[in-house]
């Protein structure tokens, strides 16, 4: 876990994360609470949510855990209206909470094609659905108080064609789309909304690890992320920023926290071999 030193960036501020008992969301949480937020954890695990509140407290901080399943709107309307409960109101609103599921067939997402609508929906819920569940209740409570900051969690997937992740792609796409809605209503309620879109960020993951050093895929990762993978701090240091008020004229932006990768020139696509029931129609297309 990231060491963050005190500072007052988001002081008196009362801030939800939605999945925030690990990962990427436990390192914001953290980081929120060093920067004198108040910060409302949820997630689906009691025993680690409770965990990081009690680190939280115990470092001085404040915090509360709320159990939540952003699919359920019951679950979402209970965390908002905790926080609300504990200290009277919400400014600022992280959504978080995903569930990628792998693609090229070891999940559900996949190529169009070969996708079921099991899958396509599952992801959608998962990282759509909970998204829209997060902003519907959480901007109700920024509007009825004096505002505030959402931050969204979009992806790479939404900015450029990632072969074999169709769904998580139009997941993370329409993150981007419903994040400059908001933006572009409610900035009536001195409420703001961005999206977050990170690059390859090591959490701590074996799978990522082995990943990294496969001989096939790691070279072809290394590239893609310009030879150096992010660190939870680096997503956590711009949640910062866009809850805080020195982003108060910042509205509708999506930025890439990636290391410059988006926007390299010489991408090449994911590993997503051909379908072998078509025939290809372009020889020097790429094999992958």
């Amino acid at each position: 876990m990231t060491e963050y030193g005190k500072s007052a960036r988001l002081a008196d501020k009362v801030v939800l994360i939605t999945g925030s008992t690990k990962g990427l969301g436990l390192d914001m949480a953290f980081a929120c609470a060093a920067a004198g937020a108040r910060v409302v954890i949820t997630g689906r695990s009691e025993e680690a949510g409770e965990q990081a509140a009690s680190q939280i407290n115990a470092s001085g901080g404040e915090s509360i855990f709320v159990r939540c399943d952003v699919n359920s709107e019951d679950d979402v309307e209970a965390a908002v209206g905790a926080g609300i409960d504990r200290w009277g109101r919400l400014d600022g609103v992280v959504a978080n909470a995903s569930n990628y599921v792998g693609n090229n067939g070891q999940g559900y997402d996949n190529v169009v094609t070969e996708m079921t609508l099991e899958g396509w929906n599952a992801i959608l819920s998962s990282d759509l659905t909970g998204v829209f569940l997060t902003l519907k209740h959480g901007i109700r409570a920024l509007c009825a108080g004096t505002g505030g900051s959402v931050v969204t969690m979009a992806s790479q997937h939404a900015l450029r064609g990632v072969n074999g992740s169709a769904g998580y792609s139009a997941a993370k796409g329409g993150v981007v789309s419903l994040t400059r809605a908001v933006a572009s209503y409610y900035a009536r309620y001195d409420v703001r909304a961005n999206s977050i879109a990170p690059g390859l960020v090591y959490t701590g993951s074996e799978y990522l690890q082995d990943l990294l050093e496969d001989p096939v895929k790691g070279p072809y990762l290394w590239d893609l992320y310009l030879g150096r993978v992010g660190e939870p701090s680096d997503v956590s240091n711009a949640v910062l920023y866009l809850l805080s008020d020195e982003s108060a004229f910042v509205n509708g932006v999506v930025l890439p926290v990636d290391g410059g990768a988006v926007s390299a020139a010489h991408m090449r696509r994911p590993h997503i071999p051909d379908l072998p029931q078509y025939t290809r129609k372009r020889d020097r297309a790429p094999l992958y």
